[in-house]
């Protein structure tokens, strides 16, 4: 379900540690090192995920591409950013066909002598990273809206893996060089008072308004 069907799915966050506004300067420090690279095909990583340009910017144009910074996030009172997620997954039992398959030609070739445990353990790998490397990823995208004047991060997901995922980025891409605490709110409501909750629906409001209808909950296979 996503904002634009009357309700919407958010997990709500705190920064801590800054009262100023940033720099863009500041901002783009680290964006760089953790924007999403060019989609690639043929990769053997499980997962990978970085910042891409948001395609509010310009939606004809290649995010991939396209170069972009925080300047170009800037949006009401705060940035609105976009995290796209690949994740390749290879069955378990097309994997021990692989494997054991490697072990039976690793033991003719050796005169039938036993395959030890090290040996397993890198036909194994060797046989993941072989399949992985076959394998499509899928990809999906994850919305972030960060409320500069007011300290919050809206992450427009509830999904733990893709929480985890969004707090691993944010605080290597931002936090860690300006000192700053990302903190989760729980329950989404806890210390709201309802005018903060009539500002922030507001806001939040705004932004799916400015979204394309796909890219709020997208997954494409």
């Amino acid at each position: 379900m996503t904002i634009f069907s009357g309700s919407f799915s958010a997990s709500r966050y705190h920064i801590i540690g800054r009262k100023s506004q940033f720099k863009l300067a500041e901002l783009n420090q680290k964006l760089k090192t953790y924007q999403a690279r060019p989609l690639q095909l043929k990769s053997s990583k499980e997962l990978s995920f970085g910042w891409e340009r948001p395609s509010v910017i310009d939606p004809e144009a290649n995010a991939e591409t396209a170069h972009w910074d925080m300047s170009d996030c800037q949006f009401d009172e705060g940035y609105l950013m976009r995290i796209r997620i690949e994740k390749r997954k290879v069955p378990s039992a097309l994997l021990q066909i692989v494997f054991k398959r490697k072990i039976e030609e690793l033991s003719e070739r050796n005169e039938g002598k036993p395959v030890s445990r090290k040996q397993r353990k890198d036909l194994l790998e060797e046989s993941r990273l072989e399949l992985f490397e076959q394998c499509l990823p899928n990809v999906s995208f994850a919305d972030v809206y960060w409320h500069e004047e007011r300290h919050e991060v809206f992450l427009f997901s509830t999904s733990k893996s893709i929480q985890i995922i969004f707090e691993e980025l944010f605080k290597k891409t931002f936090c860690e060089h300006l000192n700053l605490s990302l903190v989760k709110v729980l329950p989404p409501l806890l210390g709201m008072s309802q005018d903060e909750w009539q500002s922030g629906a507001k806001t939040i409001d705004r932004v799916s308004h400015a979204l394309p209808s796909e890219l709020v909950s997208t997954s494409i296979s």
